[in-house]
C-alpha cells in the first residue's frame, strides 16, 4: 500500500501525463477460488488495471489513446480513435 501511495505522490509532484495509442486488448483474471475478478487492458507496451465500469466502456480490439499518470500507471482519460466511415 505504501509503495502505491509513493507512486501516486510522484505523479502528483511531477504532473506528467503520458499517452499510449493503439489497439486495446482486454482481459480478465480470476483469483484461485474465483471469488474475485480483476480487469485489465493492454495498449502498446502498457498494462492497466481497470475497474469493471471502465473495462466495460472499452471495445476490445478498437484503437484508443489512453492518457495516464506514468509512475502509478493510473488511467486518467481515454479517447476512441475509430475513424468515421
Amino acid at each position: 500500500m505504501w509503495f502505491r501511495r509513493s507512486l501516486i505522490n510522484a505523479d502528483l509532484r511531477k504532473g506528467d501525463v503520458y499517452v499510449a495509442e493503439g489497439l486495446v486488448s482486454l482481459h480478465t483474471i480470476e483469483n484461485r477460488n474465483k471469488a474475485t475478478v480483476s480487469y485489465h487492458a493492454h495498449v502498446q507496451e502498457q498494462h492497466f488495471k481497470l475497474s469493471k465500469t471502465v473495462f466495460d466502456a472499452f471495445i476490445d480490439g478498437d484503437p484508443y489513446a489512453i492518457y495516464y499518470a506514468p509512475h502509478s500507471k493510473t488511467p486518467l482519460s481515454a479517447e476512441w480513435l475509430r475513424a468515421d466511415d
